[in-house]
């Protein structure tokens, strides 16, 4: 493992480790929500307005790019978009309990037009730990 990338693992981790509120109950996926806004601009460089919406006590760290997952619908079923020639940076953004937050998010390039959801994993940065959830309702891309 390149010196820099661990380094920046554990700077990350120290902070997110300051993060942690106590008494804070870990959320359910019930209580994180994506909504996405509005879908704009053509297909080849289409991006998403999302609303993240935190209604648990705990803060929730997330990254988009790295912990977001793009999924089309096809024949009844969700594939997986293939998104490994993205490049994410390291940041890790905090949403506190009880709180909302506006992201943009560009859909790659190469995105055909049907019907997506993004689903994003959250780690949970108080009440002990763990991971959550969530994903937008399904959006078509024009």
């Amino acid at each position: 493992m390149n010196i820099r990338v661990f380094l920046r693992a554990l700077a990350i981790a120290a902070v997110c480790a300051g993060c942690r509120a106590h008494g804070a109950t870990a959320p359910n996926a019930g209580e994180v929500s994506l909504v996405v806004r509005s879908v704009s601009g053509p297909t080849s460089a289409t991006s998403l307005q999302l609303e993240i919406i935190n209604a648990s006590e705990a803060s929730l760290g997330y990254n988009l790019c790295a912990n977001g997952r793009l999924d089309r619908l096809r024949a009844g079923q969700w594939d997986v978009v293939d998104m490994s020639g993205r490049a994410c940076t390291l940041e890790l953004r905090v949403l506190a309990g009880n709180a909302k937050t506006e992201e943009g998010y560009r859909l790659p390039s190469t995105t055909e037009a049907g019907t997506y959801r993004l689903v994003v994993g959250f780690s949970v940065e108080s009440a002990g730990g763990g991971r959550v959830t969530a994903s937008t309702d399904p959006f078509v891309v024009p």
